[in-house]
């Protein structure tokens, strides 16, 4: 199978004839001289190094160059540096330079020593500013998400180049007059019924589900690379962006098997049927605004597949979910950049999925009172948000939030295509804001990382593993569990739990208190943990009370299920078989509630909801993969023809 292109259907200025005679009668009042250039500007911070201005307590000083001159050689005696006066500025200020003092720091802490001196009325040092640069693009005013990233800061350091490629699995792509004629794609669909192309998967990337995606995909893509300053639509965060769109989400969602197989062929992996992607095209950052699961833990497939594209190189960044419980898969998986969504005031959207798997939180949206409460971008006429009919509408969800984060690692990535995932989000969560009920997470700041990585500093990746391993879901270290990856500890877990050799050796010896049986897994005091093996089948870290922990029946303090784990009960209420309370996050009375979609799927009509329905309690079920369907995060929003009466 062979990628595809997405198709598309100075003035001169006259000056006055004085102003040259005025500029020299104004050089003549002064014995000025040019100040010492300053090697890079990028590379300041807040202020030009060893550049003041003054103004005199004696105003008579302005117009005269030899009172310039007086005071320039009594300031340099009294602090112990060389003053040289520059030129007059307005209002009776004085510009002068120190050649010498070339740190920040030391030129503020000499102006407030000057701002105390007897022979000036003021004294400041000369800022430094920077352009805030702004695209051309008519419907910027209603990307509010652009301000809460500090995207227009970041975009005056870089707009990218176009050399990082980005990769984006999911509903396919249309031709739209905000995208890049350079996009490329195929169709990993395989069932033919689901893709709705009559042939499966092949060449193509257009979406061929209108109205069950929504062009979800294309709206996916705008957000990370519609191009900026063009005069047309709107700007994604890399304004020169390049996609390789895999359409992997058919008419109802798509296969785990055929997302997965997506992002490997995006990196570089061989995929049968289809020829290896040429390595021009390879991408470094892959976008996957889609999940399921019910927030049960990564399977081993999946954890395989997160694993090997980590250590590709490839970044993968996913949608959390949008059903407000737990972390969906993939974006559970270990390797992978789990992503929260925000909304306008930037506080946790309410329909978030949240936990400590999430790396990062983005805008996406949460419709209230207006569909502009929602994440701007390309779409079609037919869901145009606009009296114009012009192709671009409103959308909120955690699938809204990721592609911001995935469009801001391209710049970074433009900027040095060396970092690697766990150096990126080093600096995602090193340079982000707080965010209201976000807990420990934090709130994506593109202004701060673009400078943290265009500054060369060094960048702290935490400790690393014991084993050069990591739990995929609970961030401790062991050595061969599925779901280990290569890479940096979660905060507050303990790398130290298990030793032994990495890679796929059995479970380590414990060096802490307890040993959870069977899956190898150490912990040091965790409620009912004690110093001995844990019963078969249970786990040491999860029933309450003293002595050896076994599961008991629903009166006492905790409830067995058949996976091996323990949990609190009421009594009445019970989970699934291979679930319990700690996975569910709640349980409903057996036959009660509504699932996503049932049985063993991934999903249903439960991430369809209306902006104002509420989420039903669900029983929850098993995390069977297979043919299961992993839909798009995309929180709907309020139908139009509701909206429009």
């Amino acid at each position: 199978m062979q990628l595809s292109k997405v198709r598309r259907g100075s003035s001169g200025v006259s000056w006055p004839w004085g102003t040259l005679a005025i500029f020299a009668v104004f050089m003549a009042v002064s014995s000025s001289t040019a100040a010492a250039p300053i090697a890079d500007y990028r590379q300041l911070k807040t202020v030009l190094p060893g550049r003041f201005v003054v103004k005199a307590k004696d105003a008579s000083v302005w117009a005269s160059a030899a009172k310039q001159e007086a005071l320039a050689e009594a300031l340099s005696g009294r602090h112990k540096v060389r003053f040289t006066v520059v030129r007059q500025v307005a209002l009776g200020w004085l510009y002068l330079d120190v050649a010498d003092l070339v740190d920040e720091a030391e030129t503020m802490a000499l102006a407030e020593r000057l701002a105390k001196d007897e022979a000036l009325e003021k004294a400041a040092t000369d800022g430094l500013v920077r352009a805030q640069r702004l695209p051309s693009d008519p419907l910027l005013s209603f990307m509010w998400h652009l301000d809460t990233m500090r995207l227009p800061q970041a975009w005056d350091t870089t707009i990218g180049t176009g050399n990082t490629r980005m990769g984006v699995v999911d509903s396919g792509l249309i031709a739209h007059e905000d995208l890049s004629a350079e996009n490329v794609g195929v169709d990993f669909v395989s069932d033919v019924g689901a893709a709705n192309d009559g042939d499966g998967r092949d060449g193509n990337p257009t979406d061929a589900c209108p109205e069950d995606s929504g062009f979800h995909g294309t709206h996916v893509a705008g957000t990370m690379a519609a191009q900026g300053d063009n005069g047309v639509g709107i700007v994604g965060a890399n304004w020169r962006g390049k996609l390789v769109a895999v359409r992997a989400l058919g008419c109802g969602g798509g296969s785990a098997v055929d997302t997965s197989e997506a992002a490997l062929w995006l990196a570089g992996e061989t995929i049968p049927g289809f020829q290896t992607i040429p390595a021009n095209l390879r991408a470094k950052v892959i976008n996957m605004s889609l999940g399921g699961g019910g927030g049960a833990p990564c399977d081993a497939f999946r954890a395989d597949v997160y694993a090997d594209l980590d250590r590709r190189g490839a970044i993968v960044v996913a949608a959390a979910g949008n059903a407000g419980g737990a972390v969906e898969t993939p974006a559970n998986c270990g390797g992978v950049l789990a992503v929260a969504a925000s909304n306008i005031d930037n506080q946790l959207a309410d329909y978030s999925c949240f936990g400590p798997e999430v790396d990062i939180v983005a805008p996406g949206g949460e419709v209230v009172s207006s569909d502009a409460e929602g994440i701007l971008s390309t779409l079609t006429t037919d869901l145009s948000d606009f009296t114009d009919s012009s192709p671009y509408g409103f959308l909120q969800g955690t699938s809204m939030a990721t592609p911001n984060v995935a469009g801001v690692i391209s710049l970074l990535l433009d900027l040095d295509g060396s970092l690697t995932r766990a150096e990126v989000e080093a600096v995602l969560k090193q340079t982000g804001r707080p965010c209201s009920g976000c807990g420990s997470k934090v709130l994506i700041d593109a202004a701060a990382a673009v400078a943290m990585v265009a500054s060369g500093q060094s960048i702290d990746v935490g400790p690393s593993c014991v084993n050069t391993c990591q739990f995929a879901n609970d961030g401790e270290c062991d050595d061969g569990r599925p779901g280990a990856i290569s890479s940096v500890c979660d905060a507050g877990s303990d790398c130290n739990d298990c030793d032994g050799g990495g890679g796929g050796g059995g479970g380590g010896s414990c060096t802490n208190t307890c040993q959870f049986a069977g899956d190898g897994e150490c912990d040091d005091g965790r409620a009912g943990a004690v110093s001995e093996a844990c019963a078969p089948g249970s786990d040491c870290a999860d029933c309450e009370g003293g002595g050896l922990p076994t599961c008991t029946d629903a009166n006492n303090s905790c409830e067995f299920h058949d996976d091996g784990e323990c949990d609190e009960s009421d009594g009445t209420q019970v989970c699934a078989d291979g679930t319990d309370l700690a996975d569910c996050g709640r349980c409903v009375e057996p036959g009660g509630g509504g699932g996503d979609g049932g049985g063993g799927g991934d999903g249903g009509d439960g991430d369809r909801l209306e902006a104002d329905q509420a989420a039903t309690p669900q029983l929850c079920g098993s995390s069977g993969m297979g043919t299961s369907l992993v839909l798009a995060l995309l929180w709907r929003r309020r139908r139009r023809r509701q909206r429009r009466g």
